[in-house]
């Protein structure tokens, strides 16, 4: 499957732009002007609970859509989720109006943009059910290798990630007591190094073992 990013015609009307590491791409509720497509680096993705908290539920990387549920609404004029960067990222940014200009005018754009946000539907529905079939501690390692995952797409490896133990948190849907009980396990197993609140997963396969 050709991706999004991989269109002439997208490339001809978006600009690239980079966010660093621990800074906010875009809140929720935030003006929709702009769609993003990741090209390097790993984003996570938070949307608003039935309280009313944000919790982090997917990392995108490498291809993927920031903007997925507003593209899924027409009417939509703002972000139903937030996006902030674990990693220095760099994206395609394109107006939401071309893109909706590309989707009526280029049935190539149009399938790739269908095609692109059923695999993303599809990743998070498996990440649900993931998160309900799995003990926390099997959680939070499959929840880490799916960012090395990420990272390796982008050919970035062991890159430092920045974020808090909250969000970590949320994206294995435990708490953030269990979560450090479980990270310091992983780092007496040699799977990561964490210091100074940045966390390195240096051996995937280690975390294979607590699956």
């Amino acid at each position: 499957m050709i991706r999004l990013h991989e269109h002439p015609e997208v490339a001809s009307v978006a600009q690239r732009g980079v966010c660093a590491a621990g800074e906010v791409v875009f809140e929720v509720g935030d003006p929709i002007g702009l769609v993003h497509i990741v090209l390097s680096g790993a984003v996570f993705v938070r949307s608003i609970t039935l309280d009313g908290e944000a919790a982090v539920v997917d990392v995108r990387g490498r291809g993927d859509l920031l903007d997925d549920t507003a593209l899924l609404d027409d009417a939509s004029q703002v972000h139903y989720d937030g996006a902030n960067a674990l990693t220095d990222v760099e994206f395609l940014r394109l107006p939401l109006s071309s893109l909706d200009d590309l989707r009526d005018s280029s049935a190539a754009v149009g399938a790739a943009l269908v095609a692109q946000l059923t695999e993303q539907v599809r990743r998070l529905s498996s990440g649900l059910v993931d998160l309900h079939a799995r003990a926390a501690k099997a959680r939070a390692a499959q929840r880490l290798i799916v960012i090395a995952e990420t990272l390796a797409r982008s050919d970035m490896g062991q890159t430092p990630l920045t974020a808090t133990q909250q969000d970590l948190a949320d994206y294995v849907g435990t708490t953030r007591s269990t979560l450090n009980a479980c990270l310091q396990e992983f780092e007496r197993a040699s799977a990561l190094v964490s210091t100074r609140g940045r966390l390195t997963i240096t051996d995937v396969q280690a975390l294979t073992r607590f699956l």
